[in-house]
């Protein structure tokens, strides 16, 4: 039940406080004065998505606050999502929910620590059951109709649904699988012999990063052998050979040692001098060897070239197919050799997975089979309870059904079809709800629908906004009666145009437009018995209701309760 809803700052409220009772509470008001802003409002502490729009021009945040008391039914449940969400609870057990809206965030508070808004959400469908403006619009979805129905039938039969559902998602999954692999036989045998060319191409190949760095040295080595014998030739010439016209720089390099060897004597400080040119003299005889050595291996071997720029032109011929380097044509052929053996496989795997899917969607069907069972029971029990209700509400002369049409595809949802059908007068045809159902009658069908399940969900708390949409006389007099039967059981906020359904308040509240200094504000007040029998004048004859119409006004209050 809402106990007391706090409401700062939002659209056209500066502050407003809301205390219902736990019977039925009437909202009345001018159009525009803010009725529909209020249910926004609340919207907000039970899940709805917030926008800075509703920020009252001029202030940076708006806040509203709800606090609830749960139904005796609904304390177990709560208590048990606060403890998984490791939420404290109040001493009292209520429940304080604050929504918080800025220009750039919005924060959910349950019992002042912030939470997700999908968190608000959950606890908010244990709270409300709000009924909107044009809510009695979903009735004309088929869709709605088989969830209606199976919530009605309860946990046993809504644990089976969900089962088909986990199974349901199971077999798309498998079924995906299936359509991933390759069905064309000729096309899977074309791409087996691909791969397994490709596969047989590189290992073939033998290609190793070593090698390939090897040969590209060897064939700069190979194509430039003449260059390189004329350098080194050169070079052992000048160091040890020599020729007719230049001794070679060995013999120079003796020739300065003998003549330093032979004043050594004269001057110590030669000794060092000395020393060290033989020291270079051993060097570079080790130099000449084997830069002699070096040009008796040069050797131009154009078979060598040959073979070298061949085996190189795989290395590039495999890398304009399969990569760019020899790590990438790797990565490729392990990528192919998986590719391979999933398709050598695949027969195997497509027979495995098709057994899978045939064994759940076999599964799949014995559950639905079990829930259309379950949901010819309920559609009995909700006919008949229906029935009842529409009678309360002078419909007594329309019939209501629950058709149920069985697929021959399984769905999320089992192996049925449902649509709500009426006969609107007695002898015609049944017909779809969206074929003959008016305003007037979709408002009293949801009306029905709620007060059935009113008595099964014992949700603590009941909105409607203008559920009397398309009503009158007789008709809004059984609607008004039937709110306050519901009221009896749930707390009901309502509100409304019709003077029959004012007339039944356990509290009545008002709201106006006003304007100060240029701002335009929403007021909320509580109507004594004067002021209620006032505005119940006013709904039935206008601003400036006649002696009848208070008369009228008053029998209506004190004729009702």
């Amino acid at each position: 039940m809402l106990v007391h809803l706090d409401i700062k700052n939002f659209a056209l409220i500066e502050h407003l406080v809301l205390e219902p009772c736990s019977k039925l509470n009437i909202l009345t008001g001018e159009t525009g004065a803010g009725k529909t802003i209020i249910l926004d409002a609340l919207g907000l502490i039970l899940g709805e998505r917030a926008s800075s729009s509703f920020i009252r021009t001029g202030c940076n945040k708006a806040t509203v606050q709800g606090v609830f008391k749960p139904s005796f039914y609904k304390k177990k449940i709560i208590t048990q999502l606060l403890d998984e969400w490791n939420l404290p609870k109040e001493d009292d057990d209520s429940l304080i929910l604050t929504r918080e809206i800025s220009l750039n965030k919005s924060i959910c508070k349950i019992n002042d620590h912030v939470v997700t808004l999908s968190k608000f959400k959950v606890l908010g469908k244990q709270l409300v059951d709000m009924h909107g403006q044009h809510e009695h619009q979903s009735l004309l979805s088929t869709d709605k109709h088989l969830d209606l129905l199976d919530a009605f039938g309860g946990h046993t039969i809504l644990s089976v649904r969900k089962e088909i559902s986990n199974l349901y998602d199971k077999f798309e999954n498998v079924q995906t699988e299936l359509d991933n692999l390759v069905e064309d036989p000729k096309e899977r045998a074309r791409k087996l012999e691909l791969l397994a060319y490709q596969k047989q191409e590189i290992e073939d190949a033998n290609l190793t990063v070593k090698e390939e760095e090897e040969l590209t040295d060897l064939r700069k080595k190979l194509i430039n052998v003449e260059r390189l014998r004329e350098a080194v030739g050169y070079s052992y010439q000048r160091l040890y050979a020599g020729d007719d016209y230049q001794s070679s720089v060995i013999d120079s390099l003796g020739l300065i040692l003998d003549k330093l060897s032979s004043v050594v004597d004269v001057d110590d400080n030669l000794n060092n001098i000395n020393k060290q040119l033989e020291n270079s003299m051993i060097q570079l005889e080790e130099i000449s060897r084997e830069v002699s050595d070096y040009l008796e291996a040069i050797d131009i071997n154009p078979i060598e070239l040959q073979e070298v720029e061949e085996r190189l032109s795989i290395y590039n011929e495999l890398k304009r197919k399969y990569g760019n380097s020899v790590v990438e044509i790797n990565h490729y052929f392990n990528k192919i050799t998986a590719e391979l053996e999933y398709l050598e496989r695949a027969e195997d795997k497509r027979s495995e997975l098709q057994q899978k899917r045939d064994k759940i969607k076999r599964k799949i069907i014995e559950l639905s089979e079990q829930l259309r069972e379950m949901r010819y029971d309920s559609k009995e029990r909700l006919e008949q309870l229906i029935q009842k209700h529409l009678s309360e509400l002078a419909m007594g002369k329309i019939q209501f059904a629950v058709k149920i049409f069985e697929l021959d595809e399984i769905t999320t949802k089992g192996m049925d079809k449902l649509e709500f059908q009426i006969s609107p007068n007695p002898g015609e045809p049944l017909k779809p709800l969206n074929k003959v159902a008016s305003g007037g009658e979709l408002s009293r069908i949801m009306l029905a629908l709620k007060s059935v399940f009113s008595e099964i969900d014992n949700i603590g708390t009941m909105i409607f906004d203008e559920i009397d949409t398309g009503i009158s006389g007789d008709a809004a007099q059984k609607v008004a009666d039937k709110l306050k039967q519901l009221s009896d059981i749930n707390q009901v906020l309502c509100v409304t145009h019709l003077p029959q359904v004012a007339s039944k308040a356990d509290k009545h509240l008002k709201l106006t437009k006003k304007e100060l200094d240029g701002r335009t504000f929403t007021v909320l007040e509580e109507l004594d018995e004067n002021q209620k029998i006032n505005e119940i004048a006013k709904i039935i004859d206008g601003d400036k209701p006649s002696e009848t119409s208070i008369k009228h006004a008053k029998n209506m209050i004190f004729g009702s309760n």
